[in-house]
C-alpha cells in the first residue's frame, strides 16, 4: 500500500517536471520547434515514458498553459488581497503581462494556433478575463479612481491588444 502511494507522488512529481521543462522549452523557442523527444532528452526519460503521462503534444501544451493560467490567478488573488485599490491591481496585472510577453518567444504566439483546441481554451480564457477587466474598471468607477464618462470596452480592447 506504501508502495502504491509513492509510485503515485512519484508519477505527479514526474508529471510536474514534465509540465515545467515543456512550458520553458515552448516559451522559449516556440512550440512548433520543440519534439516530444526535446522534451524526454531534457528531462532524461524516455519517450515512452513521456507518452505514458501525456498522449500527444496538444495534451501537453493545454496542460502547460492551464498550469500558468493557475500561477497567474494566484498572483491576481495576491496582489489584490495586497492592495488599497483597483489601479493598484491593474497596473501590477498590466506590469506582469508585460513581463511575461517579453520572456515568451513570438513564435509561440504564431504555433499555438495550430492547435485548435488549446487555442479556443486560450481564447474562451481571454474572453473571461476580459469580463472580469471590465469589472474591475467598474469598481475603480465607484472608488473614484476612474471617470464615468470613460469607454471602458474600448480602453479594455486596447490593452488587451
Amino acid at each position: 500500500m506504501m508502495e502504491h502511494g509513492r509510485d503515485a507522488s512519484q508519477k505527479a512529481e514526474l508529471r510536474e517536471r514534465i509540465i515545467m521543462t515543456a512550458t520553458e522549452a515552448f516559451t522559449l523557442k516556440g512550440i512548433k520547434c520543440i519534439t516530444m523527444d526535446d522534451i524526454a532528452a531534457a528531462l532524461g526519460i524516455s519517450k515512452r515514458t513521456l507518452y505514458e503521462v501525456f498522449a500527444d503534444k496538444e495534451s501537453l501544451l493545454k496542460e502547460c498553459i492551464l498550469q500558468k493560467q493557475a500561477e497567474r490567478d494566484k498572483y491576481l488573488q495576491e496582489i489584490y488581497e495586497q492592495s488599497n485599490n483597483v489601479l493598484e491591481v491593474i497596473l501590477a496585472v498590466f506590469q506582469k503581462s508585460i513581463e511575461i510577453f517579453h520572456q515568451t518567444n513570438k513564435r509561440f504566439f504564431e504555433d499555438i494556433k495550430k492547435y485548435p483546441k488549446v487555442y479556443a481554451m486560450m481564447k474562451d480564457r481571454s474572453e473571461s478575463d476580459s469580463e472580469k477587466t471590465m469589472s474591475f474598471f467598474k469598481s475603480g468607477v465607484e472608488q473614484g479612481i476612474f471617470r464615468a464618462d470613460v469607454n471602458f470596452e474600448i480602453v479594455n480592447l486596447l490593452v488587451r491588444e
